[in-house]
């Protein structure tokens, strides 16, 4: 038993979701087909033609938890889990640079503006 980790969006086309991606980062794209849930694109992932897809900036710092409970078994088990807030990217990148291919290049490329604006996040507790 585990508790995954949990990004939540707080505005734009994802508002009101929740998504539970292997690993927090920074910038996550977000996928969105009409009255559906929001999906989080791993890397190595190509997005849908058919749906939404937007780039998604942390909004402050994650946070850590931790949980404790008991297997079927009655053995206790524990574990540790990471929920971080989410608001859309004012300048939301090129529909080309959501490619899994050029995803990760177009973030290095932009690193500079991105750290900024999550840094700015961090400060004011709020959006992008």
């Amino acid at each position: 038993m585990s508790v995954p980790n949990r990004a939540r969006f707080i505005d734009g086309p994802a508002a009101g979701h929740e998504a539970s991606p292997p690993r927090i980062s920074i910038m996550l794209r977000v996928q969105i087909f009409p009255g559906a849930k929001a999906e989080v694109l791993l890397s190595d992932q190509e997005p849908n033609d058919m749906a939404g897809v937007f780039a998604y900036i942390m909004s402050g710092n994650a946070s850590t938890g931790f949980w404790d409970g008991r297997d079927e078994k009655g053995r206790r088990t524990g574990g540790q889990f990471t929920t971080a807030r989410y608001v859309l990217l004012a300048c939301q990148p090129p529909r080309e640079a959501f490619a899994s291919g050029a995803w990760i290049p177009w973030c290095d490329r932009n690193k500079t503006y991105l750290m900024e604006i999550h840094e700015a996040t961090k400060k004011s507790g709020g959006g992008a």
